[in-house]
């Protein structure tokens, strides 16, 4: 169940995290950049601008936690554990401290990371669980 509660913020994260992340913490041009690079499925080029914005934020948790996300997709996953850890030792965000500690955990946990399969099953779990009435779940 961690599983696919750590792909669900994934793919959420994608849509949701611009729109509430930006309201408390002033982002830079990279970092809109990265985000449309991220949502193209460009994880090279998204990592590169985070980069660029993690240089010159004062707050930087939005650029690792973008960079974990790409690392997980790249299946780069000591370099995913370091971006969202390096997120929870900012502690400048609760939501991505959260979203990131929960990454952590799952990450430690497993070998490695097959993105298609993980995916596909988070998906098929999804709709199963969209299915089940408010008793069952």
């Amino acid at each position: 169940m961690k599983k696919v509660l750590v792909l669900l913020i994934l793919l959420l994260a994608g849509s949701i995290l611009p729109s509430f992340a930006t309201d408390k913490i002033r982002v830079t041009p990279e970092v809109y950049r990265g985000i449309a690079k991220y949502k193209q499925g460009n994880y090279s080029s998204c990592i590169q601008e985070m980069q660029k914005a993690e240089k010159t934020m004062k707050d930087a948790s939005i650029p690792y936690y973008y960079m974990g996300n790409c690392y997980v997709k790249l299946s780069r996953i000591e370099d995913a554990k370091t971006a969202y850890n390096k997120v929870v030792e900012l502690n400048s965000n609760s939501g991505l401290v959260a979203l990131s500690k929960n990454a952590v955990e799952y990450l430690n946990n497993i070998e490695s990371v097959d993105t298609k399969d993980d995916m596909r099953e988070f998906i098929n779990l999804y709709y199963k669980f969209e299915n089940l009435t408010d008793e069952e779940k």
